[in-house]
């Protein structure tokens, strides 16, 4: 994610900074903060990307979540039809002069031998009502760009493409107002912001241009800055690598600051500037970059962004679970009074144990794979904290893959949601997790590596990742594998209103089957008998939340198969 443009208002903003706010996202096994806003009106929008998800968060300033956008193909893991299109990268995203929010993404569309990229405008108001845009699709330039969005006060904006060195000025709804073509060496961006007015700042890792309304250079300054932000009395703001700067509109240094460590991110408030480097160090400074307070911040959890508010500061970054492999990333956002007194809540589980129950039984599921599917697995946690944990989520992996297609891979990471535990400091639990399932390209051999670990208790950070997992070799089975499989028929696919399913078993015997429909965090949905081999059922869709759903056919003989579907609205 790059720099996020900043309109420069004067206004007093009024909202309740919390400095014990803490939570987590929940959004995906690899889920990373990408970018952080603190809005005019107090909220906190936090850019995430995965492997297999992008989009955003918006939290407010007491830690509760109010808004999430995902990818509209979130988690679909089957081959991509020609001309099907998931999200690639989040690239930008800025407050315009209306409080309103705009984002650009670029958008991988899939074809069976080749790909294309687009770059999608996505608008909020203020609200988090979705605002219509005449032109919410900018073609491809020239290759796959970085994009840079800048607000104006007229209430359009700027794109700056990297690469290209393009720049574009946008009304409201996307149209284009002009563009211009930018000298050569402006290259290698690295923020872009407005000043004042519709003056606005490229910064590279080489030099610093200043740009009138029309898109022309007016003025150069020779020295290359990470981030620019205003400052008062039209002065400026700047930081590279470990020093800080206090420079005059013209760019001529009035004060610097050298710091121990490379600065990651800054942010001004009212008369508090609060700086964060690598090293997880925070610098509580006055206008004038004298040194008010500094302090480390603890646990195992790197901070990335820094807001500052008038009660303290909020920062975000990227937590992981599962030990020192990450097996889990999740965005945070963490409350940091000035004065340091981090109040550590300590949550902080483990796996300290799994025992298989019953047999496992293998079928023959989607796409032709291997499903093997296990009755139970009992997994024992424990609390190593000093804090009452209500909820947690536990995640499987095992380092056997699924089919691979041309614009994505599968992986298998199965979790399931844990609430209402109630588990006090020191004690232990176990937990059932029924059929678990492994899907395997050939028949499995008779043991396998399985590991297994928590996150996300009570939404809030680990304290101490590497107690977390636990791994153990997974029996499949000392009999002679027999795959089963069940044909069956689907459709529509996406449905909206009916979904019907249509049974023909190949088997003699087998007469009486049950239809069980889980979303994809494994709730239960749907469940229905189907008492003949020929029977079509319409299972009712249109009140369900759009997404994929699994569908999984069950007979006495256990899981005969297994299907993907869409709902939409």
């Amino acid at each position: 994610m790059n720099k996020i443009a900043i309109l420069l208002v004067t206004a007093c903003t009024v909202w309740s900074l919390t400095a014990q706010v803490e939570w987590v996202g929940d959004h995906g096994a690899w889920s990373r903060t990408s970018g952080f806003h603190k809005t005019k009106n107090g909220q906190f929008i936090i850019a995430r990307e995965a492997k297999d998800e992008f989009g955003f968060s918006v939290v407010d300033s007491t830690g509760n979540l109010i808004f999430s956008y995902s990818d509209p193909y979130d988690l679909n893991p089957s081959p991509l039809s020609d001309g099907q299109a998931v999200i690639l990268e989040m690239l930008d995203f800025t407050e315009l002069v209306d409080s309103s929010y705009l984002f650009i993404y670029a958008e991988l569309v899939c074809y069976p031998n080749d790909f294309d990229i687009n770059y999608i405008l996505l608008r909020f108001d203020r609200n988090w009502d979705p605002v219509s845009l005449d032109v919410p699709v900018i073609p491809v330039l020239n290759s796959y760009d970085i994009q840079f969005l800048a607000p104006l006060p007229d209430g359009g904006f700027l794109v700056l493409s990297d690469q290209s060195d393009e720049l574009q000025k946008r009304d409201a709804l996307g149209g284009l107002l002009w563009s211009r073509d930018l000298p050569d060496h402006v290259t290698i961006l690295s923020d872009f912001l407005t000043v004042s007015g519709d003056t606005t700042v490229i910064a590279t890792r080489d030099s610093t241009y200043v740009l009138d309304g029309q898109g022309d250079i007016i003025g150069t300054h020779p020295q290359g800055f990470d981030k620019v932000m205003p400052a008062p009395g039209g002065n400026l703001y700047a930081h590279n690598d470990d020093s800080l700067f206090l420079l005059s509109p013209t760019f001529d240094p009035l004060k610097s600051l050298g710091l121990p460590d490379i600065v990651r991110d800054f942010d001004r408030f009212d008369s508090v500037l609060a700086v964060l480097t690598f090293d997880n160090a925070i610098y509580v400074l006055d206008d004038s970059l004298n040194l008010q307070n500094s302090f480390q911040v603890g646990g195992n959890y790197p901070l990335e962004y820094i807001a500052s508010g008038p009660q303290g500061m909020v920062a975000a970054g990227t937590t992981s679970f599962g030990g020192n492999t990450g097996r889990t990333w999740a965005p945070f956002l963490k409350g940091i009074p000035y004065d340091g007194n981090v109040l550590e809540d300590t949550e902080d589980i483990g796996v300290t144990g799994v025992e298989i129950i019953g047999s496992p039984s293998i079928s023959d599921p989607l796409f032709g794979d291997y499903q093997l599917v296990y009755d139970s697995l009992k997994i024992t946690v424990r609390n190593f904290g000093n804090n009452t944990i209500d909820s947690l989520k536990l995640n499987g992996f095992f380092f056997d893959f699924g089919n691979v297609n041309n614009c994505f891979r599968l992986y298998q990471r199965p979790d399931k949601k844990y609430t209402d535990l109630s588990l006090l400091p020191g004690e232990s639990i176990d937990l059932y997790w029924e059929g678990y399932t492994a899907i395997f390209p050939s028949v499995p051999s008779e043991t396998f590596n399985v590991c297994i670990w928590p996150s996300l208790p009570n939404q809030k950070i680990d304290r101490d990742s590497d107690n977390d997992l636990y791994c153990t070799d997974f029996l499949v089975s000392n009999e002679e594998v027999v795959p089963k499989n069940v044909s069956w028929n689907i459709f529509p696919n996406p449905a909206s209103d009916y979904l019907n399913v249509q049974i023909k078993a190949p088997l003699e015997g087998y007469m009486d089957y049950r239809i069980r429909v889980t979303d994809v965090s494994g709730r239960l949905i749907y469940t229905g008998d189907i008492n003949n081999l020929y029977q079509t059922v319409s299972i009712p869709v249109w009140g369900w939340e759009p997404g994929l759903y699994f569908m999984q056919c069950i007979s006495k003989e256990g899981i005969m198969r297994t299907s993907r579907f869409v709902v939409v609205k």
